[in-house]
């Protein structure tokens, strides 16, 4: 259960003083947020069986009173967009906020908690300028030249007040024999009993856009440009020893990164009166990366932001093979979107877009000290492998139904025309348990596929 209170409050002013326009914006905010977590279904998630103690291990969740979660922040923001005569506009700004996180831990009374603030970033620790300027080169010809930069705090993700807390719901690692006799359940250590290191300084994103844009001849614009983001500070929580014991605490993950860049090439075109029958055009390529070796598109477990299974224990450490692509990592995509209004009524339009596969690699278990269960150990550099890409074709007919006091429009959708299905997960585990011999008989086969073709049909009423 989430719940998020919010108060705003800004001011706006129009200057002219120093030989140029003057756009004044002034702002304080204040959020509060709560996350109330129950547990009401024990899991156990899977059960792994290792060969050569014959055991078989599984986690779950015991019976546990809910736990909440809090977080509040306040913040201040100044920014000016200035306009020095027709061809150039500088926008500068400062955001500084400032966050507080609420745990909870066990009070005076047994089985009470109660809720204490566990971690704050300060104003000075928050500070977050942006700066972009646009400058246009041939007034004549309306073309532009652009750039910007900007920090932002990733702390916004109130979780880690329930993810950090010293007292939360935990979960209990449980051990049977060959006939499934219990012999020992032991909590995990990375849920309980955690602390926080003095001195975090809070993460963030930098970044970079660049590009250029142009109008040309019939309504036609072209627009190239880059991005490049990278996240720094990382926050996770990491066992003590580095070997999956206890107990954990909230850490600066030294060596951890994240960063992605992108070019973009983007062609539009406008409808103009009643030429080309009212055509409209966008079509664009995306050439990108995204790489690092925090990876948080994983999948398996469902972490919290900054307390996944990354750093528990050997074989999950972001040197263990995390190092590559990640998971979100689409190398080309290109698109094109196009419109065109053969008759008074009738309208026709197509969506094309091809992209590279997703980036993959080879998993299995992680050591037998780590909490997860799942296959979250790389065997291979991430994103060693691919999946295939993915070219399809939408169409679209639509005739608007000439009525005098409504307006119905009815049309028909063809997806997918030519029902190419290709899969966007394969089922990535090598390994079937922690034996070298356990090889998995479905290993890169798809486990989900895009949708096939399919037709709909609407009528969309407007009034």
């Amino acid at each position: 259960d989430y719940k998020r209170d919010e108060v705003r409050a800004t001011f706006r002013s129009l200057q002219g003083w120093g030989g140029a326009d003057h756009d004044l914006r002034f702002g304080v905010t204040y959020d509060r947020d709560s996350e109330r977590l129950e547990r009401l279904a024990n899991g156990w998630g899977v059960v792994t069986w290792n060969p050569t103690t014959r055991q078989f291990t599984a986690s779950y969740v015991s019976r546990q009173p809910p736990h909440t979660g809090r977080g509040q922040g306040y913040g201040a923001f100044l920014q000016d967009q200035v306009t020095l005569g027709e061809r150039l506009t500088v926008t500068a700004g400062l955001l500084a906020d400032h966050d507080d996180y609420y745990g909870e831990k066990l009070g005076a009374t047994p089985g009470t908690k109660r809720q204490f603030k566990i971690l704050s970033f300060d104003l000075g620790q928050e500070l977050q300028p942006r700066l972009g300027v646009v400058w246009v080169p041939r007034k004549e010809q309306g073309d532009k030249l652009y750039a910007s930069y900007g920090r932002y705090y990733n702390t916004a993700n109130k979780s880690l007040g329930r993810a950090a807390s010293p007292t939360r719901i935990f979960t209990t690692r449980a051990t049977f024999d060959a006939t499934g006799r219990l012999l020992t359940e032991i909590p995990a250590a990375n849920t309980q009993s955690k602390t926080i290191d003095r001195g975090l300084n809070p993460q963030y994103t930098d970044e970079f856009v660049a590009g250029y844009a142009v109008p040309f001849a019939g309504g036609w614009s072209a627009e190239l440009w880059g991005m490049y983001r990278n996240v720094g500070n990382i926050i996770e929580d990491v066992s003590a020893d580095g070997l999956g014991n206890g107990p954990f605490h909230v850490a600066q993950l030294r060596g951890a990164f994240r960063r992605y860049e992108a070019a973009t090439l983007e062609i539009n075109r406008l409808p103009l009166s009643d030429r080309w029958m009212h055509l409209t055009v966008n079509g664009s390529y995306t050439w990108s990366r995204l790489y690092g070796n925090w990876d948080i598109d994983f999948g398996g477990d469902s972490p919290f932001y900054n307390s996944s299974f990354i750093q528990d224990g050997p074989g999950v450490k972001i040197t263990d093979n995390r190092n590559g692509l990640q998971r979100g990592d689409r190398t080309h995509v290109a698109k094109l979107f196009a419109t065109i209004q053969p008759g008074r009524r009738w309208w026709a339009g197509t969506y094309l877009r091809f992209q590279s596969g997703g980036a993959w690699e080879a998993r299995g278990l992680p050591d037998a000290n780590v909490s997860s269960s799942s296959y979250v150990r790389y065997l291979e550099p991430a994103g060693s492998r691919r999946m295939p890409s993915w070219f399809n074709v939408d169409l679209l007919a639509a005739y608007e139904v000439p009525l005098a006091r409504v307006g119905l429009s009815l049309e028909a959708r063809l997806l997918n025309v030519f029902n190419t299905q290709v899969p966007i997960q394969v089922d990535d585990r090598l390994l079937l348990n922690r034996s070298a011999s356990s090889i998995n008989p479905n290993f890169g086969k798809g486990t989900l596929f895009t949708p096939p073709r399919a037709l709909v049909l609407a009528a969309i009423v407007r009034y």
